[in-house]
């Protein structure tokens, strides 16, 4: 099974242990220092200030300056512990559990521009809960290999080395901003802080997983799995992921 962390061009370690690699990321289009911070506050887990420092020693400074390929140390006079909160990957809900037509349909409506928005929505069934993406994109998102952070001008990261169609580093159209009925800016960053566990934290990295194969065009993020190996099912914040193949 592929990991993650093959290909980084990034590499973060504790300053007091400049020889254990403790993370790191792929660096692609529109990554920023900046960006690099809110991963580390992410991944790691401190009770004092820290900084983020080059090779060379210079202090990196939290901007949005683009983040270039090198080690990067973690000073801090505090504690530093890595943060070892699972981070959750979806099971597919087919036959019965499967999102209903009403619900594919009225994110098709919302993400080609129309109006018509049918029916009375629950929480699970609401519009808000999906995203219409083409299928290659759709995969890479419900794989955390592609997210969009809100705290960020709503920006498409990506966490691996191909640019992903061009759209690394560019934002949400502001025509979907506008709408009322788009997802909700805590299921956003909710996904993207799933992305950063996946991708970012550790030596080794996390295993890459394939989405299961399903007939359904739309996936149902509406049941998470609490470990790896699948056991102790959750229900939390649902996001669903739409495939524009009809």
């Amino acid at each position: 099974m592929t990991s993650r962390a093959l290909g980084r061009k990034v590499h973060i370690y504790n300053a007091k242990d400049t020889t254990t690699v403790l993370g790191g990321i792929h660096l692609t289009t529109g990554m920023t220092k900046a960006n690099l911070y809110s991963m580390v506050e992410i991944v790691f887990i401190f009770d004092n200030d820290y900084t983020l420092s080059s090779e060379s020693g210079a202090t990196i400074q939290r901007d949005d300056h683009p983040l270039k390929k090198g080690k990067y140390f973690i000073n801090t006079a505090g504690s530093l512990r890595v943060n070892n909160e699972p981070w959750l990957f979806r099971t597919m809900s087919v036959g019965d559990q499967a999102p209903a037509k009403e619900f594919i349909h009225a994110v098709r409506e919302r993400d080609y521009g129309w109006i018509t928005i049918p029916g009375a929505r629950g929480s699970i069934s609401s519009v808000q809960n999906g995203m219409l993406l083409r299928e290659d994109i759709s995969t890479l998102f419900e794989c955390y290999y592609l997210s969009i952070n809100p705290d960020d001008g709503y920006k498409i990261v990506s966490f691996m080395g191909d640019e992903n169609a061009g759209i690394s580093g560019t934002c949400l159209d502001k025509t979907v901003l506008g709408n009322p009925e788009r997802p909700v800016d805590q299921l956003l960053r909710w996904h993207f802080r799933q992305a950063v566990l996946a991708n970012v934290r550790g030596e080794k990295g996390e295993p890459y997983n394939d989405p299961e194969a399903s007939e359904w065009s739309v996936s149902d993020w509406g049941t998470m799995s609490g470990s790896k190996t699948g056991k102790n099912s959750i229900s939390t914040l649902s996001l669903l992921a739409a495939s524009s193949k009809a």
